[in-house]
């Protein structure tokens, strides 16, 4: 494995799809696929009810991994996060933040313009921003075989 660079790694938060998140609710660890987009250099997320957005109101601090994974190579890369979130007031960061959503997910939620920023998607109703205070990234590296390099099943 080879360490990424801080731009590197932010490459690779740009580019990724899915992230997990990980907070502490209920005195455990809980993690949870999340949809996201990159606002002024830190993520943000739409979230509704449940356990992920209780951990978040109750001031968990949180780790999220994106991992970019090319199927044909068996190269892979994967940024690790960790920061303070909070949730957005309405306003303009929080329609800018569901504006990217739209746009990043136009093909899985289909056009855009069918609904406005405000509609909640599928209960979808606060956006979680999360400030980042530390990166860390890592790729596959380049001097192993397919076969045999680390994080392969």
């Amino acid at each position: 494995m080879e360490d990424l660079t801080d731009s590197q790694t932010m490459a690779v938060l740009d580019h990724g799809e899915v992230a997990h998140m990980a907070v502490v609710s209920d005195g455990e660890p809980y993690i949870s696929p999340i949809s996201y987009v990159m606002l002024d250099g830190n993520l943000a997320f739409r979230t509704g009810p449940g356990r992920r957005l209780d951990a978040v109101r109750q001031g968990s601090r949180v780790n999220l991994v994106v991992t970019n994974y090319d199927s044909v190579t068996g190269a892979w890369s994967s940024a690790m996060v960790w920061g303070a979130p909070q949730i957005l007031p309405d306003g303009a960061q929080k329609e800018r933040a569901v504006s990217l959503m739209l746009a990043k997910y136009r093909d899985v939620l289909g056009s855009p313009l069918s609904f406005s920023v405000f509609s909640p998607v599928g209960g979808l109703t606060d956006v979680v921003f999360v400030k980042i205070d530390e990166i860390s990234g890592r790729s596959s590296g380049s001097g192993l075989g397919v076969r045999t390099r680390p994080g392969r099943l």
